[in-house]
């Protein structure tokens, strides 16, 4: 990964495919616009290189690799590579489990 500056990415080639398949999901094109014709993946490469700091960036990237990890253990492959149904339920899942540590309190580490 290139490091963070202005005009500058962030995200590695892998990464972009994530995102790339993650916005799609979560923003597909209908009758209106979707991710893509957005260019949601150079605005997030921006924001993390330009915008996030080390934390936010790290916390960023720890999700993508979870859902990598969640695909990996259902499908065998990584998070981009499988189906849009499998896609979208990983997304959900993970999405679930989000809402549930925002509800439930924890301490500092």
């Amino acid at each position: 990964m290139r490091g963070a500056g202005r005009g500058g990415g962030f995200l590695d080639q892998h990464a972009r495919r994530v995102v790339f398949r993650a916005a799609e999901r979560i923003i597909p094109a209908s009758e209106t616009p979707g991710a893509t014709d957005a260019d949601v993946v150079t605005f997030v490469d921006r924001m993390l290189a330009d915008w996030y700091n080390s934390d936010e960036r790290d916390r960023f990237l720890a999700g993508l690799r979870d859902l990598d990890a969640r695909c990996r253990a259902r499908h065998g492959k990584d998070f981009a590579d499988c189906d849009e149904r499998d896609q979208v339920a990983a997304l959900t899942a993970f999405d679930d489990d989000a809402a549930v540590r925002r509800r439930t309190p924890h301490a500092e580490s």
